[in-house]
């Protein structure tokens, strides 16, 4: 498990390059295919500087609210041409995502598929989660998995793969989202427990942030938003706060002085502050309220939802989020744009931390 300060990089292919070299093998990439293009990035970088990875490719469908968007379709199927490239040591994991009476079932299917292949994984020296192609519903429950099961699944090392892409995240949005849940494997709270909650917030999302509080509300006793900090556009979390004032303040009753503003980029950064909160506030309510358990909304990008799945493993904490059921995509042109940008490598757990 993480225990200290992480290690991550912009210099992918480089930072593989070097570990290939060093461990004499390549790396185990668990993939998603969807419409999104950057499904199999990781992958694709690999290859290019040489590297032929194991690839374990995830197939998961969410439909289009306009039931036939043809450039999502043609993306995922372009994404799903890209198998034939790559050395697969499993047929595609297909997952369902909802399951008959409608309800959010992906992570928990995806976790046990993953398990039903264990032995592919045993003895593997660095296994990559590449999270650009998937929902953040499938590859949070996996990283939660892949990190606490580490030993048990007998590989040495986890990484995880994220391209951060804010233009193409604001041309993709959740037009029906399902009642929030916690989310599969995270320790959900008992219904006596107070809850301080932390919405990650990185867009503006008001119907997510009223559902769950509405689901909450009872045990609600504090509410520390996390708003983003950009060093190259720093009025970016203000802006934001300017336009869910009505939800946060008004209807919400957030606190002022309960804001806190952090670089989301970085997943150790957002890591470490929620594990600072559930510190804080176990010591100081917990007297008064008995337990308290920080829960955490992870509404920003993937990275960041990254650091939020580690604090979340370290410290057994509680996850809620609102299930997509269908996107659109205002401009899904840009689905089919080729990418040419590394992923960040984050390093996750293994033997940068095991001293």
């Amino acid at each position: 498990m993480l225990e200290t300060d992480g290690f991550y990089t912009k210099k992918f292919a480089a930072f593989w390059t070097n570990r290939c070299r060093e461990v004499n093998t390549v790396p185990i990439v668990i993939s998603g295919i969807g419409f999104d293009p950057r499904s199999m990035q990781a992958a694709k970088i690999l290859k290019k500087n040489g590297i032929n990875p194991k690839l374990i490719p995830i197939n998961f469908s969410v439909p289009s609210s306009e039931g036939g968007d043809n450039n999502l379709e043609k993306a995922t199927k372009n994404n799903a041409a890209l198998l034939s490239e790559f050395a697969s040591i499993t047929d595609p994991l297909n997952i369902k995502m909802f399951d008959i009476h409608g309800k959010p079932s992906g992570g928990r299917e995806v976790v046990n598929k993953i398990f039903a292949i264990k032995e592919l994984l045993e003895n593997g020296t660095d296994i990559i989660l590449d999270i650009g192609g998937l929902p953040r519903s499938l590859f949070a429950p996996l990283l939660s998995f892949l990190l606490t099961k580490r030993e048990q699944l007998k590989f040495k090392n986890l990484h995880v793969a994220s391209l951060p892409d804010e233009n193409l995240d604001n041309e993709i949005i959740s037009d029906q989202i399902l009642p929030p849940k916690y989310m599969y494997g995270f320790n959900p709270p008992s219904t006596e427990d107070k809850l301080v909650w932390i919405p990650i917030i990185g867009k503006n999302d008001p119907t997510r942030l009223r559902k769950i509080y509405s689901k909450i509300e009872r045990n609600c006793i504090e509410i520390c938003p996390v708003l983003p900090f950009r060093p190259n556009n720093p009025r970016q979390g203000d802006n934001l706060l300017l336009k869910l004032h009505d939800v946060l303040f008004n209807e919400i009753q957030t606190i002022h002085n309960n804001i806190i503003y952090i670089d989301h980029r970085s997943p150790f950064l957002v890591y470490r502050e929620i594990i600072k909160l559930s510190d804080y506030y176990s010591k100081l309510l917990g007297d008064i309220y008995g337990d308290v358990k920080v829960l955490i909304t992870p509404l920003d990008d993937k990275t960041s939802c990254v650091g939020a799945v580690l604090a979340a493993a370290r410290k057994k904490l509680p996850i809620m989020y609102a299930d997509t059921v269908s996107y659109k995509v205002q401009h899904s042109k840009i689905l089919l744009d080729e990418i040419d940008s590394e992923p960040l490598e984050i390093w996750v757990s293994g033997e940068a931390y095991d001293t």
